[in-house]
């Protein structure tokens, strides 16, 4: 039996290629980025999410080359609202103020923008059972449960 070439190196697709995945990520997850730095932020959230966009354009190829884009961003996002949340004092959401940042993400999409446990996992690039732990981490931090 005669063996198959090798298929060669992997080739990267041309830049192009990334710009139309990066655009079309962007208009899928955009409106809910919004929501969120809405929820967390009381001045400019939109500027804050474009700033976001702007770091996740300039690392989008590594972002391709993660085991989760939708992870590689989120980092992103989330980072980029915590720096503009913690230079004024008392602006981020009350949830942020009380749970450590994974646990408030959580509470805040679930609970707070009313999405799916299946949405917020995709949204941040992780597993439904993780965002369950989570969800049950913040009822430990708090005390109590959490309405379902």
């Amino acid at each position: 039996m005669r063996s198959q070439p090798s298929p060669g190196p992997r080739r990267c697709p041309p830049a192009s290629a990334h710009r139309l995945d990066f655009q079309a990520f962007r208009v899928l997850v955009g409106p809910a980025y919004t929501r969120y730095a809405r929820a967390r932020l009381s001045h400019a959230p939109e500027a804050v999410v474009e700033e976001a966009f702007t770091v996740i354009a300039d690392e989008w190829a590594s972002a391709l080359s993660s085991p989760s884009a939708f992870a590689a961003a989120w980092r992103i996002l989330r980072r980029t609202v915590t720096r503009h949340a913690v230079r004024r004092p008392g602006a981020d959401s009350p949830v942020h103020r009380l749970l450590t940042v994974p646990l408030a993400d959580a509470v805040l999409l679930h609970h707070g923008l009313g999405m799916p446990l299946p949405d917020v996992a995709e949204l941040t690039g992780t597993a439904v059972a993780d965002v369950r732990a989570l969800m049950s981490g913040a009822d430990r931090a708090l005390g109590r449960p959490l309405q379902e």
